[in-house]
C-alpha cells in the first residue's frame, strides 16, 4: 500500500484528470411506466410452538453450575490465601 503523504492541497487545485476522465457520458433518461400493482396475498399465520420448560430440559446443567461455581470459590480463596503467605 502506499505511504500516505502530508503535503497540503490548495483549495483552488482541480484533480488531475485525462482527457478521457474530463468527459462525462450522457445517457437518455428512461421514462417511467405506471405498472398495475398486484394485490398482497392473505398470509394465515403459522402455529407457535408450545412453550418449552427449560428446567425439565436442562435438568443436568445445574449441578453442573453448582460444581463450577464450587471449584470457583475454592480456587479463589486458595489464592487469597496464598497473597497473605507469600
Amino acid at each position: 500500500m502506499a505511504k500516505k503523504s502530508r503535503r497540503v492541497r490548495g483549495k483552488g487545485t482541480l484533480p488531475r484528470l485525462s482527457e478521457a476522465q474530463l468527459v462525462q457520458p450522457t445517457a437518455p433518461r428512461a421514462e417511467r411506466v405506471a405498472t398495475p400493482v398486484a394485490k398482497a396475498k392473505v398470509v394465515e399465520p403459522t402455529p407457535q410452538p408450545a412453550a418449552t420448560d427449560f428446567r425439565q430440559e436442562y435438568h443436568y446443567v445445574v449441578n453442573d453450575l453448582q460444581r463450577i461455581g464450587l471449584l470457583a470459590a475454592i480456587i479463589l480463596s486458595a489464592l487469597v490465601v496464598l497473597s497473605f503467605i507469600l
